[in-house]
């Protein structure tokens, strides 16, 4: 056995914890006489709507062991510095100067590069090739076809997309 794995078994025996979590851990879990994940020695409490035999893992370490849809709302109210009344006036101004409004900022795209976007992957790039090909080897009904189609494609792709995505802002 190697150091790594005796110090972790030594670990486990100690304080009943998992050493680490992984392969090693586990290994190491039961070789110190435990069975199972390394996790499982100390299981969390078991929620009720959760399956059974399934747990959480424990935290780790510097985590909070408690998780934000258990806290009671006087602690949510105490961690966010606010009461059941809300915030004054004074508190909101003071938080909408140092954190800013509760927006976020729309990403505007150039039509134009988004059309051609259309264009740039490895299905395009086999038609282009194909039209390439055509107008090398001078056969224009081919070329004409493909490219047709090529173009035919992006166009209709940009519009489905440009529908989907609602109005334009202004």
């Amino acid at each position: 056995m190697g150091p790594k794995v005796e110090a972790a078994c030594r670990f486990v025996e100690a304080t009943g914890r998992p050493a680490m979590i992984g392969r090693l851990g586990d290994a190491a879990a039961l070789l110190a006489g435990t069975t199972g994940p390394s996790w499982s020695r100390n299981p969390s409490p078991t929620r009720t709507d959760e399956p059974a035999g399934r747990r959480r893992r424990p935290p780790r370490s510097g985590q909070r062991p408690g998780r934000p849809e258990d806290a009671s709302l006087a602690e949510v109210e105490a961690r966010l510095q606010s009461s059941e009344d809300g915030l004054t006036q004074a508190e909101a101004e003071q938080r909408l100067a140092r954190y800013g409004p509760n927006e976020i900022d729309e990403k505007t795209t150039n039509p134009l590069l988004k059309f051609l976007t259309y264009f740039w992957g490895p299905i395009p790039w086999m038609i282009e090739v194909a039209v390439v090909l055509s107008g090398v080897l001078k056969h224009w009904p081919d070329f004409f076809i493909i490219l047709v189609l090529l173009l035919a494609n992006a166009g209709i792709g940009f519009w489905e997309e440009r529908q989907a995505a609602g109005p334009s802002p202004p």
